[in-house]
């Protein structure tokens, strides 16, 4: 199949915004936290969490999906799940960061819904299933 000019530069667009998202999300999982003194039992990291691998899914489904399939959804969940827990294990080697399996856990939650919600919303529950 052969891209117009247009869908050339969309593609390129998305490739890049990707690329750029990992390396924010590597530098923010590297840093040093500063101390924001934000009760932890409201758990407003997993939330982050949450918000940043489903954006992640997003982004990786935007890039392999040509068709909307089941394997789309689920290999762009894999990716971004599969990203967080890189990014967990490499925390495990900062001194000031730590790896947490509720962390995981936050990121595969995220990433399964916001690829789940942006399906839907973009073809329809009917057609996420479907065998095309």
């Amino acid at each position: 199949m052969k891209l117009t000019f247009v869908e050339h530069v969309k593609e390129r667009i998305i490739e890049h915004s990707l690329f750029a998202w990992l390396c924010i999300l590597l530098v923010l999982s590297l840093i040093p936290l500063p101390e924001t003194g934000i009760d932890p039992e409201w758990h407003l990291d997993k939330v982050v969490h949450l918000l940043l691998y489903g954006i992640t899914a997003i982004l990786f489904y935007r890039r392999i999906r040509l068709r909307l399939r089941l394997w789309h959804i689920l290999f762009s969940i894999g990716l971004a799940s599969l990203y967080g827990f890189f990014l967990e294990v490499l925390q495990r080697l900062v001194p000031w960061r730590s790896f947490s399996l509720s962390d995981i856990i936050a990121n595969v939650l995220g990433a399964t819904t916001f690829v789940l919600i942006y399906t839907y919303r973009l073809k329809g529950a009917n057609r996420i299933f479907s065998k095309q």
